[in-house]
């Protein structure tokens, strides 16, 4: 495995680790079917095929950096955060992702909130 799709792939793992997704609901994060992100070496081989999965997963650790500026060390404000009710989004940024694929769209609520401009 490559360095750089390694590291991608346990920025990933940590994300939906620690904001209790299940892998279905990352697979419609990144556009997948819940086969393909099973197991690290199949998101390898998409990630090294497929420059748009790549850069949703990009995208996907970068919003969750952004929730790491916003709540740093309080992991339980950042799930509160991630389920509640966004008057900007609609919805919740969890259902704005996995249900309607807003994911850009959530990152640009949360690149407003913490006031950051960079990306990736």
């Amino acid at each position: 495995m490559k360095a750089d799709n390694l590291s991608l792939i346990a920025a990933v793992n940590h994300a939906t680790d620690t904001l209790g997704l299940y892998r279905a609901e990352l697979a419609r994060i990144l556009g997948l079917n819940c086969a393909d992100v099973s197991d690290s070496q199949n998101l390898e081989l998409l990630f090294a095929s497929n420059s748009s999965v790549r850069s949703q997963a990009e995208l996907f650790v970068y919003f969750f950096q952004l929730l790491e500026i916003l709540f740093p060390d309080d992991t339980v404000a950042m799930v509160h955060w991630f389920r509640r009710e966004n008057s900007k989004l609609g919805t919740t940024p969890f259902l704005a992702m996995v249900d309607h694929g807003q994911l850009g769209k959530v990152v640009d609520v949360l690149q407003k909130k913490t006031g950051s401009a960079l990306r990736q």
